[in-house]
């Protein structure tokens, strides 16, 4: 598995970000996306596989967390003592990111440039392992795919890598 380090927003001029607390124990793989929603006590909490609002993206910490790990980020076992860097989609408009993916095996002989435009899920447990989207599916529409960066080819153990861009009509709004 590839380790990559170019995985985030797409930097421009006037982008908002903030650092938020963060929920107890939520794991960051560095090779993964860093989609994440606001909980209820306002603490940032890695998008799993049904979430179906998202708060932003997250810039994951590339530095010490508080287990000694080389896959991921961990944050602390108390909530709120960690801090994460945050793009709130609310505050940036039409924010690009670039994110692990895979084509749904039902896409394999398709023209990827169709699958531009669709909307699709995440895919992520908070267990260390990587968060990535997988156009083809929907359930619960958080993302929209945009361009396809790298393709890795079926039967690959590495994943693709693509633009995603998010669903404006499933962005947490407030907590």
């Amino acid at each position: 598995m590839t380790t990559r380090n170019d995985y985030g927003v797409m930097q421009r001029p006037g982008l908002f970000a903030a650092m938020y607390p963060v929920a107890a124990l939520q794991y960051f793989n560095f090779s993964g996306g860093g989609l994440v929603y606001m909980d209820s006590s306002g603490h940032i909490t890695l998008g799993l596989t049904a979430t179906d609002k998202l708060w932003g993206y997250a810039e994951i910490p590339k530095g010490a967390s508080y287990e000694s790990n080389q896959t991921y980020w961990l944050s602390s076992s108390t909530a709120g003592l960690s801090k994460i860097l945050v793009y709130p989609f609310c505050a940036n408009p039409g924010l690009l990111f670039k994110m692990p993916t895979i084509l749904a095996s039902t896409s394999t002989g398709l023209c990827v440039a169709a699958r531009v435009g669709e909307l699709c899920d995440i895919v992520a447990v908070n267990d260390g392992t990587r968060q990535y989207a997988v156009p083809g599916t929907s359930s619960t529409d958080v993302l929209q795919f945009v361009a396809l960066c790298e393709y890795v080819g079926p039967g690959d153990s590495d994943t693709d890598a693509a633009f995603f861009t998010f669903n404006d009509a499933e962005t947490q709004k407030d907590t």
